[in-house]
């Protein structure tokens, strides 16, 4: 049997196409998609030769998909969900408003948790020329390079630099005997 243009053999061509591939949670009514889905969870599939949104393209066959640039959210709030009747198409400032009410952007707690996130990155660890020397002295006497700079709270290009005595070179350079590099 051949297939011909425009014909696809068990592809998605209806609602119920869509239905038997989802877990249906016959208490909240949600179809959870059991296919593949893209890195930020929305459930996807090939349909007529393209990877489209599963929940979108079930939303156009209901007729309540908007023209024009919508985003397409579940309004149950399962990330998984592709039913036609929990999904809503929203514009820009309504996309906003529903990313507000699930707590996903500019609330006073994501706002903390990004806070919060950058203040545990800017770890500030200074050393002195004392530790410096310390440093060098241990890796050249064979600890591990990772290990000594974790305990000094530096990178291990950082500790690299100190005991070749590219960074504070002077102090390094004296107590170790090295030679000014070129």
């Amino acid at each position: 049997m051949s297939v011909g243009a425009g014909q696809y053999l068990g592809g998605i061509r209806t609602l119920q196409c869509i239905e038997r591939r989802c877990r249906v949670d016959a208490e909240t009514g949600c179809w959870h998609w059991l296919g593949s889905t893209v890195a930020e969870g929305t459930p996807t599939a090939r349909i007529d030769g393209k990877c489209q949104s599963v929940r979108r393209w079930a939303l156009s066959r209901t007729r309540k998909l908007q023209t024009g640039r919508v985003f397409v959210v579940p309004k149950c709030g399962h990330q998984t969900c592709v039913a036609p009747d929990h999904a809503a198409s929203l514009r820009g400032g309504a996309y906003m408003r529903w990313l507000n009410e699930i707590g996903a952007t500019n609330t006073p707690a994501q706002k903390q948790r990004v806070k919060d996130a950058s203040r545990a990155r800017k770890v500030i660890v200074k050393l002195t020329p004392a530790k410096a020397v310390e440093l060098a002295q241990r890796i050249h006497a064979g600890e591990d390079r990772a290990t000594v700079a974790a305990s000094y709270g530096v990178s291990t290009v950082h500790a690299n630099k100190v005991a070749l005595g590219w960074h504070w070179g002077e102090y390094v350079r004296a107590a170790l005997g090295l030679a000014v590099p070129p």
